[in-house]
Formats: structure tokens, C-alpha cells, sequence
């Protein structure tokens, strides 16, 4: 890989997270500001919604932008071609939710689910074009333009959310919040990608589109009913508050989640399909991402396990104090992902979305099982099956590399394996803190410096190959810095 490639790609790692940190560092502000205006039952509510959207939208959106980016190249009537797919889908798919609201509030005895449903499913529409617009920035690293876009767009959707949460309209600024956020980020992306839909669909482009794109549409329609299916269970079966604790529960650990892995894999997703015919600088690539990602979300993860009765009682109140054993065991569900997300993007950019599909039938199959099987013990049996479901999925993604890549299941524990033991050190050592008897908001403040100190040290100390990548990508910020402060003059 050549210097230049290389720079942009840090470049890009740096805007993404920039972006990534930043709109979810706004949003969890504004998401704490809410949570001291709502309930849980207001927030069990949006849930229930959020499913069904989800479940729609990946009608709508999943696939086809993936397939703009595996592309190895792209012209016009590709992009146009995939967004009247992407529209067409969010017209029949909003038409059945509409339909279907009433039933689906009868079978879960919300009467007004109905109306939510039907006014949130407009998201599907700003949704079919912020696919393409997605998938030409993803292809083109434009994630310093899309750091500045979500910044603002964040920005304005949660005053929308915080005015209407004020002003007593519960479950329906939350809704107001999610439509006014992909109806804006819409608006303003408008400004950065200069594809605009015209009147040249193809339907040769269409039919290739659709070859690669309906695997990845069929594998995420299968992954996202499955990721909300645990929503509908205990929607179903516990009451809305119950759900609302389990989602607050997951907001910390996917907030954290989405700012690491989900920044570095949107990047090396099309870095990986650039190299596709290179598998020796493919598995390199993935072995670094493995390798980094991990080493930032292990400590991250077992020190929010740490610290999440202090971070929930600071953060959101004592009436949230039923997340933390939930946000506990959640915790330990998402440590894997770094392993997950890496191996099915390598598998995608070499184009077997073949295997891919495959994979998600059985991840799904055994998820489902350990799911219904977990239900008669009760809220905690739910999360701690998705700890297992989490740890064999893992087991599943990696398997296929082995041949693809030749990398095997000891190549990949062994890159994982010092972050994880230097993370378990540090989990121990500010666990000890809790044992000091102190102001709540010192024990956390503590407790997150122990924490920085023992993990940095420790890697410093056995000189791990990520401590000095980092060094390497601080080394570069400054010269960029640098250089542009020189030119400045």
C-alpha cells in the first residue's frame, strides 16, 4: 500500500471518529437532558416503534449501498438505478405499516402504538436517498465534510426533542426527533455529494446491483429482526417500563460501540473491497483492525462495568437504577464486536456475500433458540443468553477467513489476546477503588483516571504493536498540524 493511500485512509480513521465522538457525544448529552423530561415507559414506547422502522428501513436501505461500494466502479445510472429501487421500497413499505399499525398496537395493547407508527414510518422516505448519499461518501472518504453535516444535524434534532420533551408531549419528541434528523442530515448532505437522482434507470445496472445487494438485503433483514426481535419479546411478554430500562441499559455500551468499531470498519469496508484481489495486504488490513479496535473497546467496555452505578446515578438518575446490572451484562455481549464486525467486512469486500448470508441464517437460527429458551428466567436471563449468542456468533464470523484469508482462530485470539488481559487487569484494579468511601461523583472521576493510567501504563510497559500505532497516528496528526499551521503563514 503506497504512502499517499495510506495517509488518506488515517486521515479518514480520524475524521470518522471525529464525527463519530462528536454527534454521539452531543447526542448523549442530549439523550440525558431527555431522560430527566421522560419515563421509561416513554422511552419502552420509542422502541417499540423503532422496531418496526428498522425492520422497514432495511428494505429500503440495506444492500444496495453496500453494493455501491463493493462496486469497483460506479457511474451515474449505478447510483440512480439504486435509489428508485431504494424509493420504490420505502412507498410499499410504508403502505404495509400503515396498514398494519392497528393490528400491531391490538397484539401489544398500546392503542396509541398506531398513530406512532404511522407518523414515525416517514423516516423511510429521506432514508431511500441518504442510502446513496451514504454509500458516495463511504466510497470517496468524504468523513471529514460528514463530521461537519452530523455535528449540525444532531444539533438541531435534539433542540427539537428537548423543546417538545419540555413542553409535555412524552413519547412524541422522541418521535419528532427521529424524523427531524434524517429529514435535515438529508437536506444537508444535498451540499456535499453531487449526485442527484435523474431519469436513467437501468435495469442491466439494476439487475448487477441487485445480484450482490439482495444477499447483504436478505442477511440484514434477517440480522435486524433479529436484533430487535429481543424488543419485541420483552415488549411482549414484560411491560413498557421493563423496556425502556433495557434500552437506556444498551445506550451507554452502544454509544461506545458505534464511536469505535462501527468508525473504523465504515472506513476499511471500502479500503478492504479496494484490495479484494491483494488477500496478503487483506489480511493485514483486517489483523490491524482486529488488533486496534479491540485494544480501545476492551478497556472501554470492562470499565464501564466498573463504573455504571456511578455513571447511571450521575447521568440519568436514581430512577434509572435498574439499568445497571442490565448495562453490566450488556457490556460483556458487545467486547466481541471488534471480532464480528472485521471478519463479515472482510467477507463482504472479497465479495462472497454468499458466505455472508449463510452465516447470518445460522447465527440466527442458534440466536433465536438461546433467546426463547432464556425467557422463562426472566429479564436477566434475556441479556445474559445474548452474552452467549455473542461469544458463538463470534466463533461463526471468524470461521470462513480461515480459508478465505488464512487466518485462523489462534491468529485471530492471539491479536485480541493483550488487549484483553491488560484491559482484565485494569477492570480489577478500579473495581478496588468502589471500596473507598467517597463523594459519588469523585468515586467516578477516580475510577476513570486509575483506569486510564492502569491500561496506558501497562501497555506501555509490555510495548504492545497498538500502543505504538498510536503513537504513529498521534505522530501524524501533529505534522498535519503542523504543515498546515506552516502553510497558514
Amino acid at each position: 500500500m503506497d504512502g499517499e493511500k495510506k495517509s488518506r485512509i488515517i486521515s479518514s480513521l480520524i475524521w470518522k471518529f471525529c464525527e463519530r465522538i462528536g454527534v454521539q457525544g452531543i447526542q448523549f448529552v442530549i439523550q440525558i437532558c431527555l431522560a430527566r423530561l421522560l419515563t421509561p415507559d416513554d422511552y419502552g414506547m420509542l422502541a417499540l416503534v423503532l422496531v418496526f422502522i428498522n425492520i422497514a428501513a432495511v428494505f429500503v436501505q440495506g444492500g444496495f449501498g453496500s453494493a455501491l461500494i463493493q462496486k469497483n466502479k460506479v457511474d451515474e445510472k449505478d447510483m440512480t438505478s439504486a435509489f428508485f429501487i431504494c424509493f420504490a421500497m420505502a412507498c410499499l413499505f410504508y403502505s404495509i405499516l400503515f396498514i398494519l399499525a392497528p393490528g400491531i398496537a391490538l397484539f401489544y395493547h398500546q392503542e396509541r402504538l398506531s398513530l406512532y407508527l404511522r407518523t414515525a414510518g416517514v423516516i423511510l422516505f429521506p432514508g431511500a436517498y441518504n442510502a446513496i448519499q451514504n454509500a458516495y461518501i463511504q466510497r470517496n472518504l468524504l468523513f471529514r465534510q460528514l463530521f461537519k453535516v452530523s455535528l449540525n444535524t444532531i444539533v438541531i434534532s435534539g433542540a427539537v426533542g428537548i423543546i417538545l420533551a419540555a413542553s409535555g408531549l412524552g413519547t412524541w419528541a422522541l418521535i419528532f426527533q427521529q424524523i427531524v434528523y434524517n429529514v435535515v442530515i438529508c437536506i444537508f448532505l444535498m451540499k456535499i455529494v453531487p449526485w442527484k437522482p435523474r431519469l436513467c434507470f437501468s435495469r442491466e445496472k439494476a439487475g448487477g446491483l441487485f445480484r450482490f445487494g439482495s444477499r447483504l438485503l436478505l442477511a440484514s433483514l434477517l440480522n435486524s429482526i433479529y436484533r430487535n426481535l429481543r424488543n419485541l419479546v420483552v415488549g411482549r411478554n414484560f411491560s413498557a417500563e421493563t423496556l425502556g430500562y433495557l434500552n437506556r441499559a444498551e445506550q451507554l455500551p452502544g454509544l461506545i460501540v458505534n464511536n469505535v468499531d462501527g468508525a473504523m470498519q465504515s472506513v476499511l469496508f471500502p479500503v478492504y473491497s479496494s484490495e479484494q484481489e491483494n488477500k496478503s495486504v487483506l489480511k493485514d488490513l483486517m489483523r490491524k483492525s482486529v488488533k486496534m479496535s479491540s485494544f480501545v473497546l476492551f478497556p472501554m467496555m470492562i470499565g464501564l462495568i466498573a463504573v455504571s452505578k456511578e455513571c447511571i446515578l450521575i447521568l440519568f438518575g436514581a430512577a434509572w437504577l435498574p439499568c445497571v446490572p442490565l448495562m453490566r451484562i450488556i457490556c460483556l455481549e458487545f467486547v466481541l464486536y471488534p471480532i464480528h464486525t472485521a471478519n463479515l467486512q472482510a467477507i463482504n469486500s472479497v465479495g462472497r456475500s454468499d458466505i455472508y448470508l449463510k452465516l447470518e441464517v445460522l447465527k440466527k437460527i442458534f440466536g433465536i433458540m438461546i433467546l426463547f429458551g432464556s425467557i422463562q428466567y426472566g429479564i436477566y436471563g434475556i441479556v445474559t443468553g445474548s452474552v452467549l449468542i455473542s461469544i458463538g456468533s463470534a466463533f461463526m464470523n471468524a470461521y470462513p477467513n480461515q480459508t478465505i484469508l488464512n487466518y485462523s482462530y489462534v491468529q485471530q485470539i492471539r491479536d485480541i489476546l493483550p488487549g484483553f488481559c491488560i484491559a482484565a487487569v485494569m477492570g480489577v484494579t478500579v473495581h478496588m477503588v468502589s471500596y473507598i468511601e467517597m463523594n459519588l461523583f469523585f468515586m467516578l472521576i477516580i475510577k476513570i483516571i486509575t483506569g486510564i493510567v492502569v491500561y496506558a501504563g501497562l501497555a506501555l510497559i509490555f510495548r504492545t504493536d497498538e500502543m505504538k500505532f498510536f503513537k504513529q497516528l498521534l505522530f501524524h496528526v501533529y505534522n498535519r498540524h503542523k504543515k498546515r499551521k506552516y502553510e497558514g503563514l
